[in-house]
C-alpha cells in the first residue's frame, strides 16, 4: 500500500495524499512512500539556492531517493519488504497561490498539478532529458486522469 505524507496539513492539500497514492497505482506501484512538504516563497528559494543554484523562489522541487524508482520498487515488492521511500516533493504555497490566480484555477487545484509534477520527477521521468516524449506523455496521462485536468498540455513548471 502506498504511503504520502503531506506536512504541515493545509486545505489547499485535502485529499492530495489519495490523489498521490492513486497516481502510484496507476504507473503500477503500491509498495512506496512519498513525503509533500509545503512551505512559503522563503523556504524553497533556500533550497533552490542550496540544491539548484538558483538564488530564486520556485514552485516545485523534487529530490529522489532512488535512480531507478521502477527497478528498485519491483525488487522490493518480490520480497514482502516495507515500502520504498521514492523521495521528497516540496511546493511553495506563496508559488502556488500566483500561478493558481493567472492560470484561472484555484489554489487546491494547483496544488495537485505542482504534487503530480514532482512525483513524475520522483519516478525518474524528466522533461529535460533524453527522452521529453515520455514525458509528455506521463505529464499528459496524469494530468487528465488524476489531476483534474481536462484536455490540454499542463502548462510548464519549474522543477
Amino acid at each position: 500500500m502506498n504511503l504520502v505524507e503531506i506536512w504541515p496539513e493545509h486545505k489547499a492539500a485535502e485529499g492530495l495524499d489519495d490523489k498521490l497514492a492513486a497516481v502510484l497505482v496507476q504507473f503500477g506501484i503500491d509498495n512506496a512512500e512519498v513525503s509533500v512538504r509545503l512551505c512559503d516563497d522563503a523556504e524553497i528559494k533556500e533550497l533552490n539556492k542550496q540544491y539548484r543554484n538558483l538564488d530564486k523562489p520556485t514552485d516545485v522541487l523534487s529530490f529522489p531517493q532512488c535512480e531507478d524508482a521502477f527497478a528498485e520498487l519491483d525488487d522490493l515488492s518480490d520480497g514482502g519488504l516495507p515500502n520504498q521511500h521514492l523521495g521528497d516533493i516540496v511546493i511553495s504555497l506563496e508559488t502556488a497561490e500566483r500561478q493558481a490566480q493567472s492560470q484561472g484555477h484555484d489554489l487546491k487545484q494547483e496544488v495537485r498539478i505542482l504534487a503530480c509534477h514532482g512525483l513524475l520527477h520522483l519516478l525518474g521521468f524528466d522533461h529535460d532529458g533524453p527522452e521529453p516524449e515520455a514525458w509528455d506523455k506521463a505529464e499528459q496521462e496524469l494530468m487528465i486522469n488524476e489531476c483534474d485536468m481536462r484536455g490540454g498540455k499542463a502548462r510548464d513548471s519549474a522543477s
